[in-house]
């Protein structure tokens, strides 16, 4: 078994290379960046000429849409290649959010891997526990802020150390083909209740402020983030505020065969990262 994982340089494919690599599996990283040596293929969706040597000897492929991008029939021609390769098995990171909403990218890829051919499962995480470590941990950190536009929704969140897991499960175990697992831990808590936990794990306060997407836009491009990201971003947060990322799943602890992460252990796991 030679394991592709594209996306290997975002939040869930360097998790997935760094879970396959220290169980001794022989899986390599994709991405626009040019090899450097064997654990690493250039891969470019756009560029079809980069297909071949990421997929050669490929048998199972993990395969991230990177966030954003718009043209399916990129994806679909290196899902053509994939077959002509001989892939035995594709697992799709999709998203809970967006997956089953048609006209949306992540579902005209469902879709794609669908009819493909090939053996596939595909996966729905909800939103990452991580986003805390990474995009928003500066204002926790320097302000004891969360700012969102997430209204008091809940949200089913996801640690990327068990999807890590549940990509492993569906290469290595039996009956997952043709399969679409949602994955969520099994609480539902909005951004107060995220804000409690970082007060009471920091020791100092963190206060969630349900900012309105106007106030959300202005502060973002204030800081140089683009405005089409933003855009996308708030039409993301309008489906969570209609309580469609409350809804709880047993796929996940079914596949892990163990409880899911809760978010109080993740934010102890990774605690340094916030105090100032």
């Amino acid at each position: 078994m030679k394991i592709l994982i594209t996306g290997a340089t975002g939040t869930v494919g360097s998790a997935v290379l760094e879970h396959l690599k220290s169980l001794g599996m022989d899986a390599v990283g994709a991405g626009r960046a040019a090899a450097v040596d064997t654990s690493w293929a250039q891969l470019d969706f756009a560029k079809t000429t980069t297909f071949r040597k990421a997929l050669k000897g490929i048998t199972h492929l993990f395969l991230v849409v990177p966030s954003g991008y718009k043209d399916a029939g990129h994806i679909q021609r290196f899902l053509d290649a994939a077959i002509s390769f001989h892939v035995e098995h594709i697992t799709f990171l999709s998203g809970r959010t967006t997956g089953d909403v048609p006209g949306r990218m992540l579902n005209t890829v469902e879709e794609q891997v669908r009819k493909c051919g090939l053996p596939y499962t595909i996966l729905r995480p909800g939103w990452f526990m991580q986003n805390f470590a990474l995009g928003l941990a500066e204002d926790i950190r320097q302000e004891g802020k969360i700012y969102l536009p997430a209204g008091d929704a809940k949200t089913a969140f996801v640690d990327v150390r068990d999807i890590a897991v549940a990509v492993e499960k569906t290469f290595l175990e039996k009956g997952h083909q043709g399969k679409t697992y949602d994955l969520v831990s099994q609480e539902a808590i909005d951004h107060y209740e995220v804000a409690r936990l970082f007060s009471e794990a920091l020791g100092r306060p963190v206060e969630y402020v349900d900012l309105s997407p106007t106030d959300f836009l202005s502060l973002m491009l204030g800081r140089g983030e683009g405005e089409e990201g933003l855009a996308a971003y708030i039409y993301l947060f309008d489906l969570v505020k209609t309580g469609k990322e409350a809804r709880l799943s047993a796929d996940l602890a079914e596949l892990l065969g163990r409880e899911p992460k809760r978010f109080g252990a993740f934010v102890g796991d990774y605690l340094a990262i916030w105090k100032q």
